[in-house]
């Protein structure tokens, strides 16, 4: 009888923003993503890097190597048993591999000592770099081992395939740092105190692109900064979902999101955070400000939300008219997207949102508002009832 044919796929878990993304099936019971054991010099270590580290030649290069390499254990091949093992390693400033580790079981020990074994046996890679220069970059290899019981003409013929494609931000690595750029609120305190450092931020990118279960990977060592890189990785848009032979999976990201201080134009606060009323403004004789408030509330959250609640005409009770998000742009200027509206066409839309306080307190706020879509402009009052802490 003719033996198996010995099938081994080899994937390259590799991207610029991310140190790993897994792909998590129901039988992996992967709840969260796999936990980061980082080693003791971790900080000369780089989860990620802007080039990453290379097997020479690239991904063909190496998917010949491992055909070469790769003994399949006989018992495992004799028995029908399949699985992949992670591999996890360092690629030093010098391209060697180091540190070689198990990083999550393929549930065959015959099979985790082959893939380590192989990893070990590997020559000198292209050195990850950051800003031109060499780095230590820690990197996971999935291995899978999987039998096609059809026999071959072929004895013992190995086939390689790339099958993943990992998980992506629309438009890039250049699209992440762009849409960082703009939206990350630094701190005020950390500004103040010249704090900086880089939080590793770890998600869940669905099927569908949606980001879900954001947590710390790795401090930067202030919970402020912790705090706002997490709120700004929950903010993003869907990505583009990772994929295994061309159907989307669930896959974990691990993005790092660095502050400095050099790259800040200017400290830019939100004024506008707190309870609203609606109201009309008129100048009185004496040149003072009258103010008789409506019904309408809105509220701006400190998350970047916004809701506005209008009453009903017995003004006993009433409901959520709007709800949103919202950025600041400049000191006079913020932007409403508007994600669900009684009146439906508003729904998806933008308002370009120019305010100023008229009141020495800031208590009483002018806004001309103009809707992208559909070019409505009016002039809206707001007066401040209560702030949010």
């Amino acid at each position: 009888m003719k033996p198996n044919r010995i099938i081994v796929f080899i994937a390259i878990a590799a991207m610029a923003l991310s140190l790993f993304c897994i792909p998590c099936h129901a039988q992996d019971k992967c709840d969260k993503p796999f936990e980061i054991d980082l080693p003791a010099e971790g900080k000369d270590v780089m989860l990620v890097c802007e080039q990453q580290p290379e097997f020479p030649g690239g991904m063909r290069a190496l998917m010949d190597y491992l055909k070469k390499k790769i003994s399949y254990p006989k018992k495992c091949s004799a028995s029908g048993i399949e699985g992949r093992a992670f591999v996890r390693f360092i690629v030093d400033k010098n391209g060697k591999i180091k540190k070689v580790v198990l990083f999550k079981s393929s549930g065959n020990q015959l099979l985790d000592k082959e893939a380590i074994r192989v990893v070990k046996k590997m020559p000198r890679w292209n050195p990850g770099k950051n800003k031109g220069e060499a780095v230590n970059v820690m990197f996971t290899l999935p291995v899978n081992f999987k039998l096609n019981k059809k026999e071959s003409k072929e004895n013992d013929e190995m086939v390689f395939s790339n099958p993943e494609s990992q998980p992506e931000f629309p438009g890039g690595w250049n699209a992440v740092k762009e849409y960082l750029q703009l939206n990350i609120r630094y701190p005020k305190e950390c500004v103040e105190n010249r704090i900086e450092g880089k939080a590793f931020v770890r998600f869940f990118v669905e099927k569908n692109g949606k980001i879900k279960k954001v947590e710390l990977a790795r401090s930067s060592g202030n919970s402020l900064l912790d705090n706002e890189a997490i709120r700004v990785v929950k903010k993003m848009p869907r990505w583009n979902p990772g994929t295994i032979y061309n159907k989307p999976e669930r896959m974990a990201v691990t993005m790092p999101v660095e502050f400095r201080l050099d790259t800040i134009d200017k400290v830019v606060e939100c004024p506008i955070v707190g309870v609203w009323q609606q109201c009309v403004v008129k100048q009185n004789a004496a040149g003072k400000l009258d103010v008789n408030v409506g019904a309408a509330i809105k509220v701006y959250d400190n998350d970047n939300t916004y809701y506005s609640l209008f009453p009903y005409r017995n003004n006993i009770s009433g409901f959520v008219a709007q709800k949103g998000c919202y950025d600041i742009v400049d000191d006079n200027t913020f932007h409403e997207k508007i994600l669900s509206h009684f009146n439906k066409p508003w729904e998806g839309t933008v308002s370009v949102m120019n305010y100023e306080f008229i009141d020495e307190e800031k208590m009483i706020m002018k806004i001309v508002y103009t809707n992208t879509s559909n070019n409505f402009t009016d002039t809206e009052f707001w007066l401040r009832i209560k702030p949010l802490e």
